[in-house]
């Protein structure tokens, strides 16, 4: 039964409302919260009318019509206005309303709500509700209601183009199994494109439907109509490839489709199985369907080997916006807004069909598909503009002479490159798609006389190379564009060797000199992307978030910003929203100074997502001080005194606590060989950070001196010896990449990585600092000596309370947190960025270095003793200090971070990265000036160091 006060505000619409969107848009939605059932209107439901939005552009600020955070943001237009028109404009301010971003948009004309949800997807409302219908589709807006409820909407495109997607990899799958898998993929995307065509009415009506069902008769029938398969469909796809229109018989009235996708007919006989499947799909509205499902057919066509090699991962195009946004619509908006004649809109329109696209990792296509359809939109609202000053002068010849020499935004101003042939022909057909799509869905934007058919062919335009090195190791040229757009590859600097082999990462390196030997892969892309770009020119790129960090940083971010680039749009970093289990950054930048503020997208402490305006965006992408121009000291590096642990590389190294007390008993010498085996997992989690397994340490003893420990050696003789002979003669061999285990063989019961220096250098205290080398908090202990550190732990060879109080202040941390890479959303220890360069105090006072030990102290003893009393491993204790509420560790923390200030010099009032990047500066120029400097550690004038130092340490209980 239609809601009542939804009828009467319909009424009074009807009555009272004529649609202007300036004058009646407040009046209007306030009616409609009051007939929703807020008694007070929108205001009392907690609504902003008129919502300030500062748009980026200088001194410029916007203004939506209504923002209901998090519910809606709705945007009213005047009464017969277009509201597709609007769309970019909404995304825009959407973008832009964090935190607490609206989960829904409505675009509203007064007569018409096209309503959003554009986390699901983007361009297609998820409703459209007449105003006259409103009573009758009140679940439409249950979301919106006093007590909210799910909205029930029509049928949900997304759902259909995943079944859809499943169907035909079906097909794809069972066809590569009896033919060649270039074949069968090129069948499978001649099946796409003739089903899309088909709904589109591209193809006369209904033609490929009864081939399906007259084929799917004669197996009801109990027939195997095989061979016919292959005469009818094949049939069809050469008529599409014959020029002109067929004149009679079966296939009459079939266009000319060409596009290079049915230069080939392949002699392929479909099952009943693959007819069932093909039949399915047509049943499907393939007007409806996303054409960014090919994404999801190129995933899960790979193989799980293929895909990680490549990195190849779908983007959701929600991220891809946040890519095409800012570099295309953004600044095509701007030309708009500037424009003042009916002249300017005809120069940007001839100015729209000369503008390039390039996606130089374009995969399957969907960042070329989302950019095509932005340009469709922006051409469609410059040729409204064009057409309405038109009439509004009486120049209708001029607009008839220019459309009819018009050539439209069209597929060949987008180029792509990817290194498989498979994504390269997907992207063909989506670019293809896209095109008839916009004609399908836009016709009366186009002049009569413009024919959808044939297809264009693009096949130089995707091209299937490697986008950075030519056959004979030089640096590929890629194609001059405007834009530059795309996802490159992730695969991480320590994969890279083991992915692509020693030989292609030298000719890499050698081509590319510029990009630091330890970057990730996606890092060339951003090198070459900036190199290539024209001055003025704009670029967005996905990234890991290495990019962020040290040397990946130095080969893009870097790069980009000290080569006359400008960061104006980025995300610091976020979790992926595709199969990848990875944190990604996104960047977009133009080579050439940009105008207004920049914004910068980002996580804050509880994941929710913030934005900040700025005038300058760092290569860090960080709120806080760029501290990338840090220098790294010598004072730091000589002599080294910051390692990472151990790795024992195989399991036969380590025995179970129980056993290994065992062998102990009975044999009390084995404890020079036998050592317990902490991990940083153990060190946060463990009560007492204790050691849940023992190793086998051989590292200073040869074969014979080795072989007295007999049932030790024995253990690794039968464990171990056995799997690196076969990984020896598996390198000799050449079935596995060199990767050092011929010469491991030599001394097989020694561990894989046994960091000689650390342990003499830890061999001369009674203990050590450490932290684990990925960890979400600044957590610091004291180690003993007789325990060896796994290889995620850090080893910092200091025993006094001084060098602990620097170590676990705020100003290390925060060092760290800047200086660090990630491992998803947790911190990795770096020594050569967060170390290397991390400023001990210069000139403390002896009072100043005593009043830090003794914080310190204090801080470590109160901390021992509040894990022993209740039982807590370190991890409870600073998730405790995290929450709200009084602690004494929080305060004895704090007592360290005043005392450790005031050793160094600092204003407290003053932004402490800053201040510890300006003595970083310093002390690296009095370094080059040879002057003396103050290492880390204990000042060498202090005499009596034992007063610094006591026996506090994590020991192993047994």
């Amino acid at each position: 039964m239609p809601d009542t006060s939804l009828l009467s505000f319909v009424d009074y619409c009807q009555t009272y409302i004529k649609g202007d969107e300036k004058g009646e848009a407040q009046i209007f939605l306030d009616h409609f919260f009051t007939a929703l059932g807020y008694s007070e209107g929108l205001k009392g439901a907690g609504a902003d009318c008129e919502f300030r939005i500062k748009d980026g552009k200088k001194g410029s600020t916007s203004f939506a019509d209504l923002v209901w955070k998090p519910i809606v943001l709705i945007e009213m237009k005047k009464r017969d206005e277009k509201l597709d028109l609007h769309y970019q404009q909404a995304f825009t301010y959407w973008t832009q309303l964090v935190p607490n971003r609206p989960q829904y948009v409505i675009l509203c004309n007064f007569d018409e709500f096209w309503i959003y949800d554009l986390n699901r997807q983007i361009y297609d409302p998820l409703e459209i509700v007449p105003l006259s219908k409103l009573p009758d589709m009140k679940d439409a807006f249950a979301f919106m209601l006093p007590k909210p409820a799910t909205p029930l909407f029509g049928k949900n495109k997304d759902d259909v183009t995943e079944n859809v997607a499943y169907l035909l990899t079906d097909v794809f799958k069972t066809l590569r199994k009896r033919y060649n898998q270039e074949d069968a993929l090129r069948y499978c995307l001649q099946l796409i494109l003739t089903l899309f065509a088909e709904d589109v009415n591209l193809l006369p009506s209904n033609i490929f439907s009864r081939i399906l069902q007259e084929l799917q008769n004669e197996i009801n029938d109990g027939l195997n109509p095989v061979e016919k398969s292959y005469d009818l469909i094949s049939g069809l796809f050469r008529e599409m490839n014959i020029s002109g229109v067929t004149a009679s018989g079966r296939y009459k009235g079939v266009e000319y489709f060409n596009g290079g996708l049915f230069e080939n007919i392949y002699s392929i006989e479909l099952t009943p199985n693959e007819i069932g499947l093909v039949s399915a799909a047509a049943s499907k509205n393939w007007h409806k369907v996303n054409p960014a499902i090919f994404g999801s057919i190129f995933e899960k066509a790979l193989n799980d080997t293929e895909r990680h090699k490549l990195g190849a991962h779908y983007t959701h195009e929600l991220d891809i916006k946040k890519i095409v946004d800012p570099v295309i619509v953004q600044p095509w908006t701007r030309k708009i807004d500037q424009a003042q004649s009916l002249d300017d809109y005809y120069i940007l329109l001839n100015e729209l069909v000369d503008f390039k696209i390039l996606d130089a990792a374009c995969g399957s296509g969907n960042f070329l598909f989302v950019a095509f359809k932005e340009m469709k939109l922006i051409e469609r609202k410059l040729l409204f503009l064009v057409r309405k000053h038109s009439v509004n002068k009486g120049d209708g010849q001029r607009l008839a002479d220019f459309l009819r020499e018009y050539p439209y935004v069209n597929t060949r101003q987008f180029y792509g490159i990817d290194i498989k042939p498979l994504a390269v022909e997907l992207a063909k057909v989506t670019l293809m798609i896209a095109k008839e799509l916009s004609w399908a869905e836009n016709r009366e934007d186009y002049d009569q006389k413009f024919k959808p058919l044939p297809l264009d062919n693009l096949d130089q335009n995707i091209i299937c190379e490697d986008a950075l090195l030519n056959a004979d190791g030089s640096p590929r040229e890629w194609q001059q564009a405007d834009v530059i757009i795309g996802n490159p590859p992730y695969q991480s600097k320590n994969k890279m060797q083991q992915e692509f082999g020693v030989e292609y990462i030298n000719r890499l390196r050698a081509a590319y000199p510029g990009v630091p030997g330890r970057a990730d892969f996606c890092v060339y892309w951003f090198y070459k992307a900036h190199q290539h770009l024209k001055p003025g020119c704009y670029a967005g790129l996905v990234g890991t978030n290495t990019i962020r960090q040290n040397y990946s940083r130095e080969g893009s971010l870097d790069y980009i910003v000290n080569n006359g680039g400008t960061i104006f749009n980025a995300v610091s970093s976020e979790k992926w929203s595709g199969e990848a289990a990875v944190f990604v950054s996104i960047v977009n930048w133009k080579k050439g100074e940009y105008e207004g503020e920049k914004t910068l997208y980002y996580l804050d402490e509880k994941d929710t997502l913030q934005s900040l305006r700025q005038s300058r965006i760092n290569s860090s992408l960080s709120l806080k001080t760029d501290v990338s121009s840090a220098r790294v000291l010598q004072c730091n590096r000589t002599p080294k005194r910051v390692f990472q642990g151990q790795t024992h590389g195989h399991e036969g190294f380590l025995l179970s606590k129980a056993e290994a007390l065992q062998l102990l008993k009975q044999h009390p010498e084995y404890a020079e060989i036998l050592k317990p085996f902490l991990i940083g997992d153990e060190l946060v989690s463990n009560p007492g950070s204790q050691p849940g397994r023992f190793v086998i340490d051989f590292t200073y003893k040869n074969q014979i001196e080795a072989s007295k420990y007999h049932k030790l050696y024995q253990i690794l003789e039968e464990k171990v010896l056995p799997d690196v002979e076969k990984k020896a003669k598996d390198e000799e061999a050449g079935i596995t990449k060199p990767n050092g285990r011929v010469a491991q063989l030599g001394i097989w019961w020694k561990m894989w990585r046994r960091r000689e220096d650390m342990l003499q250098s830890v061999s001369r205290l009674n203990r050590y600092i450490s932290c684990s080398r990925v960890t979400l908090r600044p957590i610091f202990s004291f180690i003993d000596s007789e325990i060896r550190p796994n290889d995620a732990l850090m080893v910092f060879v200091y025993d006094d309370y001084f060098s602990f109080g620097i170590i676990q202040s705020k100003h290390h941390w925060e060092w760290y947190n800047e200086k660090c890479s990630t491992l998803g959303n947790q911190y990795r220890y770096t020594a050569n960025s967060i170390w290397d360069t991390f400023p001990f105090p210069q000139h403390p006072t002896e009072k100043q270095v005593e009043k830090v030990a003794e914080a310190a102290r204090n801080l470590y003893q109160e901390r021992s003793r509040t894990l022993k009393d209740y039982n807590m491993s370190l991890r409870d204790l600073y998730r405790l200090l995290e929450k709200p509420g009084k602690n004494p560790i929080k305060d004895l923390h704090r007592m360290l971070d005043e005392a450790v200030t005031e050793a160094y010099g600092f204003n407290p009032q003053h932004d402490m990265l800053e201040q510890l990047l300006t003595l970083n500066l310093e002390v690296a120029t009095r370094e080059a000036n040879g002057e003396q400097v103050q290492s880390p550690g204990l000042p060498e004038w202090i005499t009596d160091k034992g007063k610094f130092v006591d026996e506090e340490c994590v020991r192993f209980k047994g």
